[in-house]
């Protein structure tokens, strides 16, 4: 973030990106342990392969910054995973198949609404309604357990299922993350095209502004807008597709970025960043492994697992 980036005009007479102050930029090369010259072009330059061929161009100064944010997000979000991963290694035991009980203390972030809402939104709230709807099933599960264990009389108590929401966001083809990858795969999809498509999903009559479930809500002004609600527990959240929905769930890294990672001198980096296409990268069926490169997970791919993991691991536990 602190290496500045100015526009310059190219030999060919197109605006393009550059750096401002070499000095920045070879102190976050020398700390990284990489090349200065390529973390420059990763700044600056696009690569693209086609056929096998190399296809290099200079990056304006917007997309060089945007290149420049994806790579400082790349590092932090690559040594995290590092991080996690040692301190796992360290504490483990030898045979996971000996540990009889453990403890996890979670905490997590509160329901979100705010005058503009996008894709974080979306994804926080999508996990508060997962956690909701255990701690529902928990607590009046064991309250109307503790009642038949004393005897008391009492007649079975409803409470409120939110499967229906949850549906309406994880379900595969018709669910809103589903949708928006769909969305990301298209040549030329945009988050104009993605609100268009959930909506008449959803809301599938004409004039229609409030889904068969009552979970999708939209205006004829707010469908115009790109803005559609959700039904939450906790109440209305209109979302507003063109803050980027398309580019937050891709995530991608650069080329130039990947190759950055992958020949660093240091050590450390290439572990970091080996950790993190892991975590990234499909699992390939055996039968296409071997016909090219694996295809990212998209960052809803990455949270709908790591979701239901958790709730999997916490309808394992005795919450307290």
């Amino acid at each position: 973030g602190e290496i500045a980036l100015v526009s310059k005009t190219s030999d060919s007479g197109n605006e393009v990106a550059d750096i401002e102050d070499r000095e920045s930029l070879e102190r976050c090369a020398k700390f990284l342990g990489v090349d200065v010259d390529k973390i420059e072009f990763a700044l600056t330059k696009r690569l693209v392969i086609a056929r096998g061929e190399e296809i290099k161009s200079e990056l304006s100064l917007e997309k060089a910054h945007d290149a420049r944010d994806a790579l400082a997000k790349t590092i932090y979000g690559s040594l995290f995973l590092w991080v996690v991963a040692q301190v796992n290694k360290s504490i483990q035991w030898e045979n996971d198949d000996e540990i009889r009980s453990s403890i996890g203390v979670l905490d997590i972030f509160g329901f979100e609404c705010f005058k503009i809402n996008s894709f974080e939104q979306l994804c926080i709230n999508y996990t508060n309604e997962a956690l909701q709807q255990q701690f529902n099933k928990f607590i009046f599960k064991l309250e109307q357990e503790e009642y038949e264990a004393e005897g008391i009389q009492w007649a079975f108590i409803s409470f409120p299922d939110n499967q229906d929401c949850l549906d309406t966001i994880q379900q595969k083809k018709t669910g809103i993350l589903a949708m928006l990858d769909d969305e990301c795969r298209l040549p030329r999809g945009s988050d104009r095209n993605f609100c268009k498509r959930l909506l008449d999903q959803w809301l599938p009559e004409k004039g229609q502004t409030v889904s068969e479930n009552t979970r999708i809500h939209a205006s004829k002004i707010q469908q115009g807008k790109s803005l559609f609600c959700v039904r939450h527990f906790a109440g209305l959240v209109e979302y507003n597709a063109l803050t980027s929905f398309m580019e937050k769930n891709k995530d991608e890294i650069p080329i130039a970025a990947q190759n950055l990672f992958e020949t660093a001198p240091s050590d450390l980096i290439r572990d970091c960043y080996a950790i993190q296409k892991k975590e990234t990268e499909e699992k390939k069926p055996e039968a296409s492994a071997r016909k090219g490169p694996a295809r990212q997970k998209t960052v809803g791919m990455q949270f709908k697992a790591q979701l239901l993991g958790l709730i999997e691991n916490v309808e394992s536990t005795d919450p307290h």
